[in-house]
């Protein structure tokens, strides 16, 4: 009878312990969907100043002595 009730006791608890450990998962994948949008908003800064300055940045040879 004893294991029984600790075999409930066990089983009883097991959800609670599963809920625990989803909840402690969650702010470690909460704090990479921040930095994988972070990083989304500053490629996209980078990608939006370059076009903005694509002629004042062009590949060549360009001297530097008349």
């Amino acid at each position: 009878m004893r294991k029984f009730a600790v075999y409930l006791s066990i089983l009883l608890l097991t959800p609670v312990f599963i809920v625990l450990s989803g909840s402690f998962a969650a702010f470690p994948l909460f704090l990479v969907w921040m930095q994988l949008s972070r990083l989304v908003v500053l490629m996209g800064a980078e990608i939006y100043f370059a076009n903005q300055n694509v002629n004042r940045y062009e590949f060549g040879y360009e001297p530097t002595h008349k």
